[in-house]
């Protein structure tokens, strides 16, 4: 099985991810910028029907669902590696704690100390050429926290970036269990941060996803000889395809993407 077609076995919805949870579950929420969003949704509309789970996070970037049930400490333990503000808060509301920790211990924590993680979910950037999911700028000891985890749940945001470090930086598909897409839930999360209502083209996404498939096809065309060489994704039409590869050459010398528009009833009819 291709990684590409493992990916489309484990892809589904962020409520039908999260109903592997239950009580006494132990769950890890990312970390930093890796906190869920569509997941935290989702988990949000279930955890009144659920009791004592145990919480792992920190450094929580933007306020929570599951935080604006009602009577959260009835439900569910906050435990931070690492308090910001919001989470400062949640004590008061007596549903957070924090953890004292020596932070360049916590890998070693995770390996030698604590007991194994139920759910794990977490933001992470789009999988690679190989298979590969990278943890963007909030790795940490996140790599250590999956080891023992008995079910991980990946939510794809594109916008995250991938950063390297050699090691321990990612996750590989085959140790995924479930992926969603956060783009699914990126207009309500959009208009948390601007203010404003916030409308997604889905034809502008198609193309987006289709001209990153192309790319990864074609390996950034360090192959490619001449037009001939370049290969289509699965299923476009060919109808007008000689000209989509001539436009390629100034898509990626400019990097303006809206030049792929010209096709756009070639790649969105496919």
């Amino acid at each position: 099985m291709s990684f590409t077609q493992e990916y489309q076995k484990k892809l589904t919805t962020a409520d039908e991810a999260v109903k592997v949870v239950k009580s006494g579950d132990r769950l890890e929420y990312g970390w930093c910028v890796t906190t869920p969003v569509a997941l935290d949704e989702a988990l949000a509309k279930r955890m009144p029907d659920l009791e004592n789970i145990q919480i792992h996070g920190g450094i929580v970037m933007r306020p929570l669902a599951i935080t604006q049930i009602e009577n959260p400490a009835d439900h569910f333990t906050w435990n931070s590696w690492h308090m910001g503000g919001l989470e400062r808060k949640w004590i008061n509301e007596g549903f957070s704690f924090y953890a004292p920790i020596r932070y360049s211990e916590l890998p070693s924590y995770y390996r030698d100390c604590l007991p194994g993680t139920d759910v794990v979910m977490m933001q992470v950037a789009p999988m690679d050429a190989h298979g590969y999911f990278n943890f963007g700028p909030s790795a940490s000891h996140t790599a250590a926290m999956l080891e023992k985890a008995k079910c991980v749940i990946v939510e794809v945001n594109e916008n995250m970036p991938r950063c390297l470090g050699g090691f321990e930086n990612s996750i590989h598909i085959s140790d995924v269990d479930f992926m969603i897409k956060f783009l699914e839930l990126l207009p309500k999360d959009m208009k948390y941060f601007l203010g404003m209502d916030y409308e997604i083209n889905p034809d502008d996404i198609k193309i987006l996803e289709m001209y990153k498939e192309f790319l990864t096809i074609n390996k950034g065309f360090v192959n490619s000889k001449k037009n001939t060489d370049i290969l289509l994704p699965a299923g476009m039409k060919t109808d007008g395809a000689e000209n989509f590869k001539d436009k390629i050459d100034e898509v990626l010398k400019t990097e303006d993407l809206s030049k792929l528009l010209e096709y756009k009833d070639l790649i969105c009819q496919i």
